[in-house]
């Protein structure tokens, strides 16, 4: 059974009637999260990503953007990476998503603007569902605007953060659509 749009898609192109998607849902240690003002206004001009599933696209970004501060995460506890998605104002991911990503979720849900590519699962709003402007092909022509977008993010974070209540409310509701999906499968 499916566990994302994107696999789903890819079992029905390949004549497997599998139609039935069983989502997941995020551990309730990133739920509890409801950020005030104050904490907002704490945020740093940070951008977070993971070296490990980023490549010669995002340094082309990063080369870029010399002069802001890039934090990879790596190395650390649960515990750090909550506390560094916390502080932090964006979450870049431009690597391959082989179905619903846990890492930008939880990303969305500490209050940091998404900048994503379009690869496997991040391809399709049903598995992503940011806005157009948050969202881009790994090409070298989209760097120059992906690069206007982090500005405007970090220039306008408390106005560009509500761009993503949507997909914060789809992420909150997601483990009543797990039970909904396991009750209709089986």
């Amino acid at each position: 059974i499916p566990n994302s749009y994107y696999t789903q898609k890819f079992l029905i192109d390949n004549k497997l009637n599998h139609t039935s998607v069983i989502s997941d849902y995020l551990n309730f240690n990133y739920l509890t999260d409801n950020f005030s003002n104050e904490e907002l206004n704490k945020k740093q001009d940070l951008i977070i990503y993971n070296p490990a599933k980023n490549g010669d696209f995002l340094n082309k970004i990063r080369s870029k953007t010399s002069e802001l501060e890039w934090v990879p995460i790596q190395n650390m506890t649960q515990v750090e990476v909550k506390k560094l998605m916390n502080s932090a104002k964006i979450y870049i991911d431009f690597g391959f998503h082989p179905g619903r990503e846990r890492m930008p979720r939880e990303a969305c849900l500490a209050k940091c603007c998404l900048i994503i590519g379009k690869d496997g699962a991040a391809k399709y709003k049903q598995d992503m569902p940011i806005m157009d402007y948050y969202h881009f092909e790994s090409k070298d022509e989209n760097i120059e605007d992906i690069v206007k977008v982090i500005h405007d993010c970090l220039n306008n974070y408390k106005i560009k953060i509500k761009d993503f209540n949507t997909y914060e409310v789809d992420i909150r509701n997601a483990e009543a659509r797990f039970n909904k999906e396991v009750k209709e499968v089986f």
